[in-house]
């Protein structure tokens, strides 16, 4: 296990200091969608009905890729925390072979910090988002640029993640100066290890929920709503 050592308010302000620096990036996601994915398992809940998304179990495509991120040393891997999924932090802590730190870096207690930070970039900013993100023009940063993927990740991918590979080397490669934010779900993970491997000089942090609230225009976690315990929470390794 390598993690970075870092507390959860740490973690996010030495990530934000490596964007701010400009140096290369590589941070992908790991979460409870993403494990059952990597094991074979159905998934519903709330993957289905908040994120328009769902598995029937068994193999696919879009597991097989999230096991070879979870191998990419070169990746900062975002694992859950103890508090938050004890049973899932201790399996990905294995699996997983890069660097790593707080799934949750952007998101309960270190949200409101982390939209504070977007508000203040003064650099190109690019998107990578669900469909049904309507409302980019909401979003606490400049966006200069948009590339909008089908929510349904697991079909979608099976049928087009060939295409897939070669558009994240495309976008890696024209967005090489810019910060890429990633949003897309399972698929993000994927996205962001497929662009450190096509551009090692690439910035691209998945930030998975923490745009929810502006790109689709309403709440979709707890973390959102003011007065909810998660928006002060400070999760812990």
């Amino acid at each position: 296990m390598r993690w970075l050592g870092w507390s959860f308010t740490e973690s996010l302000e030495n990530v934000w200091s490596v964007v701010s620096s400009r140096t290369p990036i590589a941070l992908a996601r790991f979460g409870d969608g993403e494990l059952a994915l990597m094991s074979n398992k159905p998934v519903y809940g709330q993957a289905k009905a908040v994120d328009g998304w769902s598995h029937k179990g068994g193999p696919s495509e879009l597991g097989l890729k999230l096991i070879e991120a979870a191998r990419n040393e070169y990746l900062i891997q975002g694992i859950p925390c103890s508090c938050c999924n004890r049973q899932a932090r201790d399996e990905l802590s294995v699996r997983c072979l890069g660097n790593q730190t707080f799934a949750n870096v952007f998101i309960n207690g270190n949200h409101e910090s982390f939209i504070k930070r977007l508000r203040l970039l003064d650099r190109p900013v690019y998107l990578i988002a669900s469909q049904r993100a309507t409302h980019i023009d909401r979003l606490p940063c400049n966006i200069n640029g948009v590339y909008q993927v089908p929510d349904d990740c697991v079909n979608v991918f099976e049928e087009r993640y060939s295409a897939y590979r070669e558009t994240m080397s495309l976008i890696a490669s024209v967005w090489r100066e810019s910060l890429i934010l990633v949003a897309a779900g399972p698929m993000g993970t994927v996205f962001v290890h497929w662009m450190q491997q096509s551009n090692p000089n690439v910035q691209a942090i998945d930030v998975g929920s923490a745009l929810d609230q502006f790109i689709f225009g309403h709440d979709t976690r707890p973390y959102h709503k003011p007065g909810n315990p998660y928006r002060k929470r400070v999760c812990v390794q």
